[in-house]
């Protein structure tokens, strides 16, 4: 396969040319990446990096599609999506280990049914293991950083390597893994023994919380950090932009941190919601609010 002349390594998952980015994002919005690339084991992932480093290409890697907001004028460069040959979970004593594309609800579930306790705050999030250990994913009850011990990630040369949670500046909703050009392909976590009647009340619990929010049909959860002592939805709230609208981009009127894509969005016309929230919330209180979606692409 050719890429602007240049040929593509042969993987076994797909490869796709000027792939619109709608589909694979939780917010439905995004023009085309140059390429689309599924790899389904450490070996095609690894050809593609150093080949992507050979060439000077920009990659960038997608989990479960949430948390990112895509240009309307796409992305240049690789697109990495890691295929099901990265999803597995297998538990030893107190220690699960996840592949980077085992989905979250999956790994809660099974650490729940095999009496381990310590991933209970991720119940209800949406994403794979590889997104969560990028934006340090979790609630008020527990985050990744809690109990992640180390991941396996190829860095963009495609040479593997183990590193410590330690190393990868784990903070609030945030890490240092864009930063160190990594591709986490597998986490391992160390839990504790709990009864499985109390983590299955625990993580009931929770999701009753969650039904609170938002659904994540159209969203990408979150829209920005809360800031320190505050929440991010109560500034919005205070500012009257619950249920402001943009084009087709409008914020939720339950929770006012979710920003939806309710009639054929573009992602400009989320981005300019975004902004225009920003600037009231500035003016109002005085607090920058940083975005908790990422936001990528060419604009």
């Amino acid at each position: 396969m050719q890429y602007q002349g240049i040929d593509i390594p042969p993987i076994e998952g797909a490869i796709l040319l000027d792939e619109p980015m709608s589909p694979h994002t939780s917010f439905r919005v995004g023009g085309p990446a140059d390429i689309l690339a599924t790899p389904e084991n450490e070996a095609d992932l690894c050809a593609l990096l150093e080949w992507a480093s050979g060439y000077e290409i920009p990659v960038l890697v997608l989990g479960g599609g949430y948390n990112l907001l895509v240009s309307d004028k796409g992305i240049r460069g690789l697109v990495v999506r890691l295929g099901s040959g990265f999803d597995s979970i297998t538990i030893e004593g107190l220690t699960i280990t996840a592949g980077a594309s085992a989905k979250l609800p999956v790994l809660v579930d099974s650490a729940t049914e095999a009496g381990l306790s310590g991933l209970e705050g991720l119940t209800g999030v949406p994403g794979t293991v590889g997104g969560a250990v990028f934006m340090n994913a979790g609630t008020h009850f527990g985050y990744v950083s809690d109990t992640l011990q180390f991941v396996q990630a190829a860095d963009l040369t495609g040479v593997m390597n183990r590193l410590e949670a330690a190393d990868l500046g784990l903070g609030y909703r945030k890490s240092r893994v864009a930063e160190m050009g990594i591709v986490v392909t597998e986490a391992v976590f160390r839990l504790s023994e709990r009864p499985v009647s109390e983590i299955r009340a625990k993580c009931a619990e929770l999701l009753e919380r969650r039904k609170l929010q938002p659904c994540t049909v159209g969203t990408a959860g979150s829209t920005f950090r809360n800031p320190p002592g505050g929440y991010a939805g109560n500034l919005i709230e205070g500012v009257g932009a619950k249920g402001m609208r943009i084009g087709g981009a409008e914020i939720s009127s339950i929770h006012a941190n979710f920003f939806f894509n309710i009639d054929n969005a573009t992602a400009s016309e989320v981005r300019a919601l975004m902004t225009k929230v920003q600037e009231m919330v500035r003016e109002s209180f005085g607090v920058d609010l940083e975005p908790e979606v990422r936001i990528v692409g060419e604009w």
